[in-house]
């Protein structure tokens, strides 16, 4: 950051609350707001700071002086291009914002299937109610594909509801007190034969893409629970989770996917599909929190939270 000039941030994008805090919360800091790309492109040559939802090679281009990128979303993997990734500019996501909304989530998920919520809603319009195979989450154990900020959250809650909890991690460290076992990546199809909710909160990469395929699928109790909190269906072999689910080789799963009105997707009845459900009235807050907090700290030469590793993609 220059100290002899204002720092230049801009918003690619208009957020619905906190506009205000942002262009306030670091004295010395003019904040321009640009969402059409015309308007953009010109603001970007004196710009240090970008904040917004998407960026390509032609904006970086035109950003001689910017420096960091504060990405509007969780997942990075549309910014990843090859231009910015061999670039100096440093880059954050929002997703330590996803963790509470993301963990209350998986288990609201848990807690409507244990309860057999999702008969309920389907036995409305009949106005009668279905049985259905209902169970306690004490003692249940969560196989958590993914320990992040969100993983975590959810290893922590779900110790509070008695359940064992075991991780499978991307690199190797010492397990920490919130999981009974931590597993390295290899060891997938052992988390996955001895959970009874398999809950995926990885990134969309390269590596993970496909992660829960037929195998895996098969690996899985016919008892068990599939949940998604990343919202990629890249991560997932649809055709063969519905057929998995069509013939009852595990008991359900749930799907942050939007799929077409004609997909086979809405006719199984043991899947809960959802979309944006791990957001909240309280994350758009919580995110102005983070680009503030990541604005002090830029201007003092201080590690940036929410950082992204652009080699491995998240």
């Amino acid at each position: 950051m220059a100290e002899d000039r204002p720092l230049n941030v801009l918003l690619t994008w208009k957020p619905p609350a906190g506009l205000e805090r942002i262009q306030t919360c670091l004295p010395g800091s003019v904040v321009h707001v640009a969402e059409e790309r015309d308007a953009i492109l010109e603001r970007l040559p004196t710009t240090d700071v970008v904040f917004g939802a998407f960026f390509d090679a032609e904006m970086l281009r035109a950003a001689p002086r910017l420096r960091w990128m504060q990405a509007a979303s969780g997942g990075v993997d549309h910014l990843l291009f090859p231009e910015l990734v061999a670039s100096p500019l440093q880059l954050t996501s929002i997703k330590p914002c996803f963790d509470i909304p993301g963990a209350e989530y998986a288990l609201a998920v848990m807690l409507a299937f244990g309860r057999r919520l999702d008969y309920d809603l389907r036995q409305r319009a009949a106005r009668a109610f279905a049985w259905g195979r209902q169970f306690e989450l004490y003692g249940k154990t969560v196989g958590l594909v993914g320990v992040g900020n969100i993983g975590a959250e959810i290893a922590q809650r779900a110790r509070c509801f008695g359940m064992r909890v075991i991780g499978l991690t991307r690199r190797p460290r010492p397990c920490p007190p919130y999981l009974d076992e931590l597993l390295s990546a290899e060891r997938l199809p052992d988390l996955l034969a001895a959970s009874d909710f398999v809950v995926v909160a990885v990134p969309n990469t390269p590596a993970t893409r496909g992660l829960i395929g037929p195998a895996e699928l098969a690996a899985m109790k016919p008892s068990a629970y599939l949940i998604d909190v990343s919202g990629r269906p890249a991560l997932y072999d649809l055709d063969a989770l519905i057929q998995a689910l069509r013939e009852q080789r595990i008991a359900g799963a749930a799907l942050q996917v939007q799929p077409p009105a004609d997909s086979p997707l809405w006719e199984l009845d043991n899947l809960l599909i959802s979309w944006h459900r791990i957001g909240s009235e309280e994350l758009m807050e919580r995110i102005v929190d983070l680009f503030c907090e990541n604005l002090r700290r830029y201007s003092q030469n201080q590690p940036l939270l929410g950082l992204v590793d652009k080699q491995a993609g998240y």
